[in-house]
């Protein structure tokens, strides 16, 4: 069953019957409080987009909070200052799968060179970004989310994109598919 997924009596019946003879069940279930059973699942409940969706959000964030804190610093000053990211020797970053930052970094791409004579020549290949329409409907928003992943792959296989992967993320995301996911090794 998925989290928060009704369960019909006669199942949570039968799991109660099912539990092994331990101290949990000779105490009672419930014997400390508890309102509400847990149901464990070993096999992991995945949603790829969503997951991928997720992880795009979270770098943009992170981007935009860098930034914002580089000017509040002084350290940057947009418009004037050369591309954040054209500063960057390098572009090394966790990534759930080896090949992730060359998917989802376009945003941040677009973003950091929006106003440029390169963004205007990419702008000029694969034609403006999907107009955003401020929605509550889950409809209008899959509609939109699915027509930036579209625009997103777009920007990937421009000239533009691909030179700045190869100079700034691609020795990052090769160690990645050699070494595995890479906020692992943190937490060992």
């Amino acid at each position: 069953q998925e989290t928060g997924q009704t369960v019909k009596k006669s199942l949570v019946d039968r799991m109660i019957r099912h539990l092994p003879e331990s101290t949990v069940r000779k105490l009672g279930i419930f014997s400390h409080g508890e309102t509400s059973v847990s149901v464990h699942r070993d096999d992991p409940i995945f949603d790829g987009q969503f997951s991928n969706r997720c992880y795009q959000s979270a770098v943009r964030q992170a981007f935009h909070n860098f930034a914002e804190k580089a000017e509040r610093q002084g350290r940057y000053t947009h418009g004037e200052d050369e591309r954040m990211t054209e500063q960057w020797s390098r572009i090394i970053m966790h990534l759930p799968y080896a090949f992730q930052a060359k998917r989802m970094f376009p945003d941040i791409f677009r973003h950091d060179r929006e106003e440029t004579e390169m963004w205007a020549a990419v702008a000029e290949q694969i034609g403006p970004m999907p107009a955003f329409h401020d929605s509550d409907d889950p409809q209008i928003i899959e509609i939109w989310e699915k027509a930036m992943d579209g625009y997103r792959r777009a920007i990937s296989k421009t000239p533009e994109y691909i030179e700045f992967h190869q100079s700034r993320i691609e020795k990052g995301q090769r160690a990645s598919s050699l070494i595995g996911n890479q906020y692992t090794g943190s937490i060992f």
